[in-house]
């Protein structure tokens, strides 16, 4: 995995670009499962969909309760802090944003 100080720093980006980005994405997903699912299946969005591996961990920065989750975009790598992993709608959100 690669250190936060390699991380390519996030476009720019307005929010009707980022929203028109989300609604693309959807429509994208609806094609790609063939039918509208909702509500929205974030899980098999980022591995089926994506191409992210995602992992549960309570090691490293994620012992500290206050950090939920991160992404290593070079490694396709979605990492969930342990301690959410049973509030459904707390883990959906992470793996969302």
């Amino acid at each position: 995995m690669t250190s936060a100080d390699d991380a390519q720093p996030a476009p720019s980006l307005t929010d009707t670009q980022i929203e028109a980005l989300a609604d693309q994405l959807l429509l994208d997903f609806d094609t790609w499962a063939r039918e509208i699912t909702r509500p929205v299946p974030v899980e098999v969005i980022a591995e089926h969909f994506l191409g992210y591996e995602l992992i549960v961990s309570h090691e490293g920065v994620f012992a500290d309760p206050d950090c939920l989750g991160g992404i290593a975009f070079e490694d396709e790598l979605i990492t969930i802090n342990s301690s959410i992993e049973d509030d459904l709608g707390r883990y959906s959100f992470t793996v969302a944003h």
